[in-house]
């Protein structure tokens, strides 16, 4: 085999030479705390979650399931539940549809007897509201840096005194000694838990708001399926576009998104609490004799619309808030990741979201992965280049694991509750199809 020639010998010494050289000439990119992404903050609640061996959101979900099958069919709970709930009946024989509903809660904390006394059963069903209050506190706890503090206190304070008194109104009523006294109970506590509702969601004003299309005739003002969202909805757009009478965008704001993150856990529970007793109520009339009965008829006439009506504005609520809440915390900002959006880059191409964020001047690059918090600005300095590109994928980390993190908490926290929800919207409207009772 013969030797290598010199002159090859040379070009490729040279060769590993200048990549050496470029090696240690390339600049070293050193970025700030703020590229890195630190968890959505409302998510870490799941650490409440893990911790108990009731789940918040998995308890409202089952009793608001179990109560729906119960009441429609007399099954579709535990043998452990059905046992519960036969002895509460035994002993609150006055209010066998409350004593139903406070049987499957008093389940789900994890609690069964068979002979409860009237004060074991209220006092554990109140540790559902413990429960829920627990999760509260911790959510609102590990908000402090991100939400003004006196929207902290107020939600706090509505869990502990609104929903407290709500619940306790509505399950005393299992104590009436007969049952036209439950009912007309039972009514008064539905009626407080309606008029209540504004305690607990945050922006109905702008959830209500309507205006007039000619097309289409009335339509919600902050709609969140605007025109463009797909295609060109980043914040940027929106800074510019959004206002009475501006192209006739209406969009809900940073700070406004930051109420509905505060505010959904509480609504959660509320609406839930609302539509259980609701649902109790209906029950309470059916099983009165509702085809001879005017009086009764008209009740049970009255609740079924109340319920299909309050279950139908909870869910549209829920959807709307997480409608907003991801277009803010994670659509406004991404480039690449929307569907229909432009993916090119070429200089001429508008650059929206983060990267419209990016600027750059004597070797360091500035860039905003986010518009959801004060202390936004990533900065990475070294080479230009290499520096615009590490921001470019800090950036690209960052938004994508807000997507991931936002949507397994609303949907193990909000959504799944809200299809619950849906399913007593939908059993309200086939019952108020199906009734044949004249309450004329």
């Amino acid at each position: 085999m013969s030797a290598p020639k010199p002159r090859a010998c040379t070009a490729l010494v040279l060769i590993l030479m200048a990549i050496l050289e470029s090696a240690q000439s390339a600049p070293t990119i050193k970025t700030s705390g703020h590229c890195e992404y630190r968890g959505y903050v409302p998510g870490a609640i799941n650490s409440v979650s893990r911790s108990r061996a009731v789940k918040p959101a998995k308890f409202e979900s089952t009793i608001l399931q179990q109560g729906l099958e119960y009441f429609n069919k007399g099954s579709g709970v535990t043998a452990a539940t059905l046992g519960m709930i036969d002895a509460i009946g035994d002993v609150m024989k006055a209010a066998p549809q409350m004593s139903a509903a406070i049987g499957i809660i008093t389940v789900g904390v994890g609690f069964f007897s068979k002979s409860p006394s009237p004060q074991d059963i209220l006092d554990r069903a109140f540790e559902s509201v413990k429960l829920l209050s627990e999760e509260v506190n911790v959510m609102m706890d590990q908000m402090q840096d991100y939400v003004d503090a006196k929207n902290i206190q107020t939600e706090k304070n509505i869990m502990s005194n609104n929903y407290r008194e709500l619940f306790d109104k509505w399950s005393g009523c299992v104590r009436e000694v007969n049952i036209p006294d439950t009912n007309d109970c039972q009514r008064r506590a539905v009626e407080a838990l309606r008029t209540s509702r504004y305690h607990f969601q945050p922006l109905h004003k702008e959830f209500e708001k309507m205006k007039w299309h000619p097309d289409d005739g009335a339509v919600q003002s902050y709609n969140p399926n605007f025109r463009h969202r797909a295609s060109g909805g980043w914040w940027q757009f929106l800074e510019k576009y959004c206002g009475e009478g501006v192209r006739d965008l209406q969009c809900v704001t940073h700070n406004q998104v930051k109420l509905l993150e505060v505010g959904i856990i509480p609504f959660r529970d509320f609406a839930s609490l609302h539509l259980l007793a609701l649902k109790t109520l209906e029950a309470s009339y059916r099983a009165q004799p509702i085809n001879t009965d005017k009086q009764a008829c008209a009740y049970y006439k009255r609740y079924v619309k109340e319920l299909m009506e309050a279950a139908d504005l909870y869910y549209r609520y829920a959807r709307w808030s997480y409608e907003w809440t991801y277009i803010r915390q994670y659509e406004e900002n991404d480039f690449y990741g929307i569907k229909e959006r432009p993916s090119g880059r070429a200089d001429s191409a508008f650059r929206g979201g983060y990267l419209g964020t990016i600027k750059c001047s004597g070797g360091k690059c500035e860039a905003e992965c986010t518009q959801m918090i004060n202390d936004n600005k990533c900065t990475a300095t070294g080479g230009e280049y290499d520096a615009r590109n590490k921001l470019e994928e800090k950036c690209k980390v960052y938004i994508n694991e807000v997507k991931r993190q936002l949507m397994e908490f609303w949907d193990e926290h909000v959504l799944t509750t809200a299809d619950e929800w849906k399913n007593y919207r939908e059993d309200a409207k086939a019952k108020m199809s199906a009734n044949t009772c004249r309450s004329e």
